[in-house]
């Protein structure tokens, strides 16, 4: 999808001359099905069925995995979580948090360069940095988990972090004023895939909303609505990614269709 106002926001930036068929996208799969495992792929853009496995994290018990990554200045960061187990059903899988780190995307291989495995409270109940995004205008790495209380219950808020790019430790910057599924930046503003229900419609809303990182309002951003997609459709609450084409500024959406792929 392309928003209004970016392409004339921003000049493409300089790329080679290359076809779909020639350019590869990167992502970490976290549902092992249809016969993938948990691991790092990439595929050709002109394909996305064809998959072809970088790395095979698996998902048994004590298995590590990647819930977030996002590419800026020539370095993978990811944000790298620990299996633990399923429920009674076998399906619901649990994770623990484990750290922020740069991977090798040619080989899957990282290195967790900042624990956060403790001593913060978001990820003192379990939760995970669910998506990251960078800014190239800014020079900034973002990422962000879903504000839990002292009591555990998650809000309709999103705790927003900057990652420092030699460090990789985050810095809490302010709360999202809703709950967000995935995230991306350009151009100075972060936009986030936010889903609602319609009581009167009777239906799911899904939509992109933005908001300006740098201007939180008692420790609260403010976002405002861009557009609504996907026609009602619910999608799934965690396995989602966003991500600009800075080339010709197009937003680019991954993620599950009523829990199917």
């Amino acid at each position: 999808m392309k928003l209004d106002g970016i392409e004339e926001e921003q000049e493409p930036l300089p790329t080679p001359n290359l076809g779909d068929d020639e350019v590869m996208i990167y992502a970490y799969r976290m549902a092992a099905t249809a016969g993938y495992m948990h691991g790092w792929y990439r595929f050709p853009s002109s394909g996305p069925w064809n998959m072809e496995v970088v790395k095979n994290f698996g998902s048994e018990a004590a298995d590590y995995g990647i819930s977030a990554a996002t590419y800026a200045n020539g370095k993978t960061y990811v944000y790298v979580m620990q299996h633990y187990g399923t429920d009674a059903t076998g399906w619901n899988d649990y994770q623990m948090p484990i750290g922020f780190g740069i991977m090798d995307h040619e080989t899957g291989e990282y290195e967790v360069l900042y624990d956060t495995s403790k001593g913060f409270h978001f990820f003192e109940y379990g939760d995970l940095v669910w998506d990251m995004a960078y800014d190239p205008v800014t020079d900034t790495i973002y990422a962000y988990t879903w504000a839990i209380s002292s009591a555990g219950e998650f809000l309709d808020l999103t705790d927003i972090y900057t990652i420092d790019p030699v460090t990789c430790e985050p810095t809490f910057v302010g709360q999202l004023d809703c709950s967000i599924l995935a995230m991306a930046a350009n151009n100075g503003r972060v936009y986030g895939l936010r889903q609602d229900y319609d009581e009167e419609a009777g239906k799911a809303v899904t939509s992109i909303v933005s908001f300006d990182p740098t201007n939180a309002v008692d420790g609260v951003f403010t976002s405002e609505h861009v557009v609504n997609i996907f026609n009602g459709h619910t999608v799934n609450y965690t396995i989602q990614t966003l991500e600009f084409d800075l080339t010709n500024h197009s937003l680019w959406w991954m993620g599950f269709k009523n829990n199917v792929g």
